[in-house]
């Protein structure tokens, strides 16, 4: 795949999730960066605001099992 190519699918994974969970669209881009970059990745957030809405999309729209750690 070529770079430009990873871009627009990229941006097309980000455009979709951003559909899903409205008014995260930086939130959405970073952690698609560090998904794929190989990094890790934890969302902070006071409680109610989406972090597991987030996730499960990101689950969905990568085919993934989505699982939950609660953090107090």
């Amino acid at each position: 795949m070529t770079p430009k190519e990873f871009k627009t699918k990229f941006d097309v994974l980000a455009n979709e999730m951003s559909r899903a969970v409205v008014g995260y669209k930086a939130a959405i881009v970073d952690l698609l960066t560090g998904v794929f970059s190989g990094g890790n990745i934890l969302l902070e957030a006071a409680p109610g605001l989406g972090k597991t809405l987030i996730g499960k999309t990101l689950a969905a729209a990568l085919s993934m099992k989505q699982t939950r750690i609660q953090f107090t």
